[in-house]
């Protein structure tokens, strides 16, 4: 058999999984009994669930800061052990990106000397690129560096902690390292959003991070449907508390480089679960 689709339904303490082949006839199932401490959010349903298909693309396991596939090499019928001690059900049909973070997701509380921000972050769907973020914020490297470009209406952006003036900075692996993009076409560039700076080139993000200020969004950053690897911005994570802290940085006067006249700058970067 060359290819399998499968489904996955919700029935009381139960997540119940079955492969099918291409007419439809079950070809093997199991189920999996949810554990007291799995926490699921509330947007989880038998209905968001319904019409999962193609590999379970979309219901995917989060293990603390790990992300795996609920289902992988569905083609070759091979099953991931899905029995973490903690695990995050996802159901992503229901996913909103200006939702609420849920229990469990990852946060950054950003601290600036203009006030104070929420992101939600989302390694579960972004992966590498969401991680190279919390990494660079565990390890400090965000601390005292400044938001050097400000530009009203349309965003604020930092994370240059080595030359802080947006000719640095790295990815979390270290001197010189980058990392590419990782695009979804739920995450887009709205008011609010969390996104890479980079060049033109592919895979040139490292630490540089953008926050989008235009109430309309800046939507010409997004990856094209059709387009090439390097094609748009990479949005890992989405402002939900602190809308005003944003205002009054992208407010700030700037020169015409727009670099803020005064120092904005970033006091510390934490990442919490809710």
């Amino acid at each position: 058999m060359d290819f399998l689709t499968c489904s996955a339904r919700v029935d009381g303490e139960y997540l119940v999984f079955s492969l099918n082949d291409m007419r439809g006839f079950n070809v093997k199932g199991f189920v999996y009994k949810v554990p007291s401490m799995l926490m699921v959010p509330t947007r989880l349903s038998s209905e968001a669930f319904s019409g999962i298909s193609t590999n379970c693309a979309k219901a995917h396991a989060h293990r603390r800061n790990r992300n795996v596939n609920v289902l992988k090499n569905i083609g070759k019928g091979n099953i991931v052990n899905i029995a973490p001690t903690i695990l995050y059900i996802y159901a992503m049909a229901d996913f909103k990106q200006t939702d609420e973070p849920q229990s469990g997701e990852t946060i950054a509380v950003v601290v600036t000397n203009r006030g104070l921000m929420k992101l939600r972050l989302f390694p579960e769907i972004v992966g590498a690129a969401a991680e190279n973020f919390i990494e660079l914020a565990r390890q400090g490297k965000y601390d005292g560096s400044p938001f050097h470009r400000v530009i009203k209406d349309f965003m604020i952006q930092g994370g240059d902690f080595t030359n802080r003036n947006g000719t640095g900075g790295h990815a979390a692996q270290g001197e010189d390292s980058t990392i590419g993009d990782v695009y979804d076409s739920r995450l887009k560039h709205i008011y609010g959003a969390l996104s890479w700076a980079k060049t033109a080139a592919p895979n040139s993000i490292g630490s540089q991070f953008f926050i989008v200020h235009g109430k309309d969004g800046a939507h010409f950053l997004d990856h094209p449907a059709d387009g090439h690897d390097h094609q748009g911005y990479t949005v890992f994570g989405q402002l939900y508390e602190g809308f005003e802290t944003l205002d009054n940085i992208a407010t700030v006067k700037t020169d015409s480089r727009d670099r803020p006249k005064e120092d904005i700058t970033i006091r510390s970067i934490s990442i919490e679960s809710v």
